[in-house]
């Protein structure tokens, strides 16, 4: 049995696209990019540390609510440490750029995991957002995957496709690669820090 239970989702999927700009689909960089994270979630952990389950493996769309539904039913089986939902930003104007976090503000471990996650890709020299660690509350509306799971969670805005850097970044394998690493180095953080 492993040490930890992690849900790793990619966000969006299928008929679902999510963010489209310039031909870029969020739901293709987000797969891509969580599939770099497994990756190296298994060379940090292994097996014997750390179990990562998916909620989507391929391009296919899974409501919300199912998801949620299948974290909280694996959750009540075994506890999940942490839930990582991978996603790209975007907005009306191409200024906006770098990396953020969201998480529910009554939950101490989501902000903890969410800020150790902020630091390690700020470790790696990945642009920041102004303030990186933001809460729903800050963002004014609820995100289902943060509000209707009982484990810890984090959403991650990776970069901003409407910003042609952030784009061209999240279109190149060795980036997402590298800020993958980034990010699983920071939810390992999180982990050894909140202990067995």
């Amino acid at each position: 049995m492993s040490k930890y239970r992690i849900v790793l989702d990619y966000g969006h999927g299928g008929s679902k696209p999510g963010a489209v700009c310039e031909g870029t689909e969020e739901k293709t960089v987000n797969y891509l990019t969580g599939q770099e994270l497994n990756r190296h979630f298994r060379t940090l952990g292994g097996d014997r540390e750390l179990q990562v389950l998916l909620t989507r493996d391929a391009d296919y769309d899974i409501p919300l609510s199912t998801r949620c539904a299948l974290i909280n039913a694996h959750h009540a089986q075994e506890p999940i440490r942490l839930v990582l939902s991978v996603h790209y930003n975007a907005a009306g104007t191409p200024a906006y750029a770098g990396f953020e976090t969201y998480h529910v503000a009554t939950s101490q471990k989501s902000a903890g995991a969410a800020e150790k996650i902020v630091a390690a890709v700020g470790q790696a020299n990945f642009t920041l957002r102004r303030k990186p660690v933001k809460t729903t509350e800050e963002l004014g509306r609820r995100l289902a995957i943060l509000h209707k799971v009982r484990p810890p969670a984090v959403l991650a805005e990776v970069g901003f496709l409407t910003n042609p850097i952030d784009r061209g970044n999240a279109t190149d394998p060795q980036y997402r690669s590298e800020v993958a690493r980034a990010m699983a180095q920071g939810v390992w953080n999180y982990l050894d820090h909140e202990g067995g």
